[in-house]
C-alpha cells in the first residue's frame, strides 16, 4: 500500500510524520511505524483515517505499559492537528485518557516543551480536559518557559495555547501566563491588495475602518478586518499560506482560527487567491463580494 502511495504522489512536496511505538518488554524492540504524509495525503482521506485509526489503537493498548515516547506522541498530536481532521469520540476519549495517564511525567521540566506541544495539538482537536489543564495552570507548570531559555517557537506555541484557554475554556489565567513574545509576521500581497481595495468603501461610508491583522494576535495568519456600525468582518485568502499546497483546504492552524473567530461572533469572508488571476476584474469582484457579505447580514 506505502509504495502504491508513493509512486502516486512521488511528485508532490512530502511533510512526512512518522511515530514509532516501541514495546520495552521485547527484548528487541519491535516498531510499528505510522506514516502521515500530510500534504500528499490530504486527498486521500480513507489513507489517512486508516493511519490514525491503527495509530490510536495502538496508543489504547499501550494504556498499561506506557512505553511510547512522549516525543513520538507529540509527533503523531502534532501531525493530526497539522491535517486538521475531527476525530470520533471515542478516539478523542483514548488521547485524553492516555494523556492524563501519564501527566507527571509531562510535568518534568525537560519535557516541558513536549507538554506545551502536546496540550496545544489536543486543543485543537478540541479533545482537551478543562480540568487537567486548570489543574496545571493552578501548579504554575507552564511558568518556567517565560521566566527560562525556551527556544522561541515554544514560548509562541504557549502564547496560543493561553489565548485557547482563555476564549474556548472561559479560565482565568495568571497575568504572568499572559506576557506576549513578538513574532514577525508580515501580510502576504493579497492582504494588501484585499485591504486596499476594502479601504475604497470606507469613502462610500460602508466600512468605518479596515485593519490588517489577526484578531486572534497570538495566532500569526494576518487577515483583513472590516469594522461596520453593526458587525465586524475579517477576510482570509486561501492561498499556499493558509491551505494545503495547491489546494483551497485549509490546514489545522487556519481551521483553528475560522472556529476561533466564529466564537468571537467575526462575521468571516473567504477568498481563494484564484481570483488574483485576473487583475482587470480583481477590484470590482472583491468589491463586490465585501458588498454583498456586510447586506446579507445588515438585518
Amino acid at each position: 500500500m506505502l509504495k502504491s502511495i508513493l509512486s502516486m504522489h512521488g511528485k508532490c512536496k512530502l511533510i512526512l510524520r512518522v511515530i514509532a511505538f516501541r514495546n520495552l518488554s521485547e527484548t528487541k524492540y519491535q516498531e510499528s511505524f505510522q506514516c502521515l504524509y500530510a500534504e500528499a495525503l490530504i486527498l486521500e482521506p480513507k489513507a489517512i483515517n486508516r493511519l490514525v485509526k491503527d495509530s490510536i489503537e495502538i496508543i489504547k493498548q499501550d494504556g498499561i505499559k506506557c512505553s511510547i515516547r512522549l516525543k513520538d506522541l507529540d509527533r503523531f498530536l502534532w501531525s493530526i492537528s497539522h491535517l486538521g481532521l475531527t476525530l470520533t469520540l471515542n478516539q478523542k476519549s483514548v488521547l485524553q485518557m492516555y494523556f492524563e495517564q501519564r501527566i507527571n511525567e509531562y510535568k518534568i521540566k525537560v519535557n516541558l516543551g513536549i507538554l506545551v506541544n502536546s496540550v496545544l495539538c489536543l486543543h485543537m482537536l478540541q479533545c482537551w480536559n478543562k480540568k487537567v489543564i486548570k489543574n496545571l495552570l493552578e501548579e504554575n507548570i507552564f511558568m518556567p518557559v517565560f521566566y527560562e531559555k525556551y527556544h522561541w517557537k515554544i514560548r509562541s506555541r504557549l502564547q496560543l495555547l493561553i489565548s485557547l484557554i482563555i476564549i474556548e475554556m472561559k479560565l482565568v489565567v495568571p497575568h504572568n501566563l499572559k506576557k506576549q513574545i513578538k513574532i514577525s509576521s508580515n501580510p502576504s500581497k493579497y492582504i494588501n491588495a484585499v485591504a486596499e481595495i476594502a479601504s475604497s468603501l470606507v469613502e462610500q461610508g460602508m466600512i468605518r475602518n479596515v485593519v490588517i491583522e489577526c484578531p486572534i494576535r497570538t495566532l500569526q495568519i494576518p487577515g483583513v478586518t472590516l469594522i461596520t456600525d453593526k458587525n465586524i468582518y475579517h477576510i482570509d485568502v486561501l492561498d499556499n499560506l493558509t491551505c494545503f499546497r495547491n489546494t483551497n483546504i485549509p490546514h489545522g492552524l487556519m481551521k483553528l482560527k475560522i472556529r476561533l473567530l466564529s466564537r468571537l461572533k467575526y462575521r468571516q469572508i473567504a477568498i481563494s487567491n484564484r481570483m488574483f488571476k485576473d487583475s482587470e476584474a480583481l477590484h470590482t469582484a472583491i468589491e463586490l463580494l465585501i458588498i454583498n457579505s456586510i447586506s446579507e447580514n445588515k438585518t
